[in-house]
């Protein structure tokens, strides 16, 4: 059986800012930012993504003028349905 990846931000705590503007995470459902957005995301929610295949394509953006945070995450494979597909659109 194909299982996905299930992604987990275990620290996620970025310049705070509407849209995420600034810094963020974006997360995709493949092996480039050409594949399905997953979402964005500057601040911990306690979020969890799962993508349809085996692979999560993973952009952090972040400007130069502040300094401020920082990010991790780790991931699993687990059998789908196991995790529901969480989609985001923060904008």
């Amino acid at each position: 059986m194909l299982q996905v990846v299930s992604v987990t931000f275990d620290e996620l705590s970025l310049e705070n800012e509407t849209c995420c503007g600034y810094d963020s995470v974006s997360l995709y459902d493949g092996l480039s930012s050409n594949e399905l957005w997953l979402g964005t995301f500057c601040t911990h929610e306690n979020r969890t993504v799962t993508s349809s295949g085996s692979t999560v394509f993973v952009v952090f953006r972040t400007d130069k003028d502040t300094n401020e945070g920082c990010f991790s995450l780790s991931w699993t494979f687990v059998n789908p349905g196991d995790q529901g597909l969480f989609v985001t659109n923060i904008c």
